[in-house]
């Protein structure tokens, strides 16, 4: 897999499907989040709205932008109860956010780094935690299987952030 780190912002990025995520308990999206939420004319609030996403941790749900932001899909994902967020829930949030982009048989997906913000977490390790839980959520050992016709496979992670810092 490709795995690059681009200076935008999320909602003007281009790709198979954009992820942003969602702090438990939280009703109205705010940062990167809330941006792609305006972008979407409130869709990501509605699913708040209507019980539809509560944020728990690894949780996803999937938008159709319908072409008002240049990604075809945003999925969301929970990070969990604030309080309690680290490191490994931040892996944990984007592996099942890598595991619903496969599901969906995406080539491209673009991602904040998860708790970089209001997270707390050092925006080197939020980004590190991030590329390091979509790999594990899609490593396959493949070495002792019989040769098979091969399943698809996410081609490239793209890590955008705004702040060039």
């Amino acid at each position: 897999m490709n795995v690059r780190v681009v200076r935008a912002n999320i909602q003007d990025y281009e790709a198979d499907a954009l992820v942003v995520n969602l702090f438990e308990g939280v009703t109205t999206p705010g940062g990167a989040t809330g941006a792609v939420d305006h972008a979407l004319g409130g869709q990501i609030g509605d699913l708040i709205a209507g019980g539809d996403f509560q944020g728990k941790l690894a949780e996803t749900a999937v938008l159709y932008s319908r072409g008002v932001i240049p990604a075809k899909r945003v999925i969301l994902v929970g990070l969990g109860k604030q309080e309690k967020f680290d490191l490994e829930a931040a892996r944990r949030a984007a592996g099942a956010a890598a595991q619903q982009a496969q599901k969906l048989r995406l080539n491209h997906l673009a991602t904040i780094a998860h708790g970089g913000g209001l997270g707390g977490l050092d925006a080197g390790d939020a980004a590190q935690a991030t590329v390091e839980g979509t790999l594990s959520a899609l490593y396959q050992f493949e070495q002792l299987q019989s040769p098979a016709e091969p399943g698809h496979r996410l081609g490239t992670l793209t890590v955008v952030e705004r702040n060039a810092a």
